[in-house]
């Protein structure tokens, strides 16, 4: 195996006998019975993943998926082919596994974490951390019986994200908490990515399209397609809709549109040449902590903003301040959608001329909000010296809403702000 391979799956292949009766399963222990039929739950799969790769599956309930990532944990032995492993595994397949009801989660930690092959010692070193990741509270010390489902997958999955493991196998559990921790959780994965392997399986195409580098779809424990995420979900999607009887018209993957429709959807020519914003939202920051964010508001005819339909005129206030002198301060916000990808953003640069003036003030974004998926979403919003690059202060979650809408199932959208000023010290300035 290859030193960056971390998981080779060859013929793999998965086959339940099926009797008519029951005792017939403790008789073919001893005899050679002929079961009623045969269930192939997966069949000749071949997969190769790399350190830094992440690969999704996707596939209806019963096509597979669950079958496949038990295999690959060695919960499930193989009727044909082989799985070859390098490095720790870390499966997230049923999460909660092994809990028991009456122990405390801080005591279903440390058993937990035993069972990946963590001692004692290395256990006490990370559960500050796992309570932190978990956002559990006080819960921690409680008996887990009392939890709800959703706070019993949070300790779960903060569990399994602390055993530096070198393969992830992951089954559907994105979807629990708020989605603070769903963000939390699809960050842990991309930084998993830089040095292990994951195997994500998922009905979400938001999902797999946010974290995945390449995707299977499977049917009946067959490999139906193999390509990127968004070639494998468009097959996937049109294969769901043709079975609902919904697709009316059969369309070929094009990798252009036609004339007419490429004159019909060609985006209209901008009035000016707006600079484009300078902080990028993709990419990882350290708070120096001189700066600070204060409490951020949206709204909309002036009132607080909490659900949304889209098409509303918005506006996003983010105080600020910068701690020190000699800084030339910018500030950007960006919408999150719950996997933590970047829907839309902008900053200061691009209705200022250059950075802010002044130590302390308040910057305000209007802009006419997208039509989105419905669902969680929070703003993310940083205070960057422009001088130094430094980040200054950054308040991951300062505003969190709703969207409710009739208009949209899936994708994403982009507007660039309508209007924006800039208040210092409780003046207005005009751009």
């Amino acid at each position: 195996m290859s030193s960056e391979l971390r998981l080779v799956a060859r013929n793999l292949g998965k086959r339940y006998d099926l009797f008519r009766k029951p005792a017939a399963h403790l008789v073919k222990q001893f005899v050679d019975v002929r079961p009623a039929r045969e269930h192939w739950a997966l069949r000749n799969l071949d997969l190769e993943v790399a350190r830094g790769e992440c690969i999704g599956i996707v596939g209806r309930n019963g096509s597979g998926k669950s079958t496949l990532l038990s295999l690959l944990a060695g919960i499930l032995k193989p009727t044909t082919g082989s799985v070859e492993m390098r490095g720790r595994v870390a499966a997230l397949l049923e999460l909660g596994a092994g809990f028991h009801p009456d122990f405390t989660g801080r005591e279903n930690a440390y058993l937990s974490a035993a069972v990946f092959g963590l001692s004692g010692e290395e256990v006490e070193k990370r559960l500050p951390s796992i309570e932190e990741f978990a956002g559990i509270g006080d819960f921690i010390d409680r008996p887990v019986r009392q939890y709800s489902s959703g706070m019993y997958a949070r300790l779960a999955f903060a569990v399994a994200a602390h055993v530096d493991a070198d393969i992830l196998l992951v089954d559907e559990i994105l979807g629990v908490g708020d989605v603070r921790f769903q963000q939390r959780c699809a960050q842990f994965i991309r930084d998993f990515r830089r040095r292990g392997a994951v195997v994500l399986v998922s009905h979400s195409e938001e999902t797999v399209l946010a974290l995945c580098d390449s995707a299977v779809w499977l049917a009946d424990g067959v490999e139906q397609a193999r390509g990127t995420p968004r070639e494998v979900m468009y097959l996937y999607q049109q294969s769901l809709r043709r079975q609902s009887g919904s697709l009316e018209e059969e369309f070929e993957v094009a990798g252009e549109l036609t004339s007419s429709a490429a004159e019909r959807w060609r985006p209209a020519e901008p009035e000016t040449d707006r600079p484009r914003g300078l902080l990028d939202f993709e990419a990882e920051v350290t708070p120096t902590g001189s700066g600070r964010i204060g409490p951020c508001t949206l709204s909309a005819r002036g009132e607080p903003l909490r659900s949304a339909k889209g098409g509303e005129d918005v506006l996003l206030r983010i105080p600020y301040s910068i701690g020190q002198h000699g800084c030339e301060p910018i500030v950007g916000f960006a919408l999150r959608d719950r996997m933590g990808t970047a829907v839309f953003g902008a900053d200061s640069t691009e209705f200022a001329s250059g950075p802010l003036d002044g130590e302390a003030g308040e910057v305000e974004f209007g802009f006419f909000l997208p039509y989105l998926p419905s669902g969680a979403y929070t703003i993310d919003v940083r205070l960057v010296d422009a001088a130094s690059g430094a980040c200054l202060a950054t308040r991951p979650d300062a505003v969190l809403f709703q969207v409710l809408s009739r208009h949209i199932s899936a994708g994403m959208a982009s507007v660039a702000p309508s209007a924006a000023s800039l208040v210092v010290d409780g003046e207005r300035l005009v751009p």
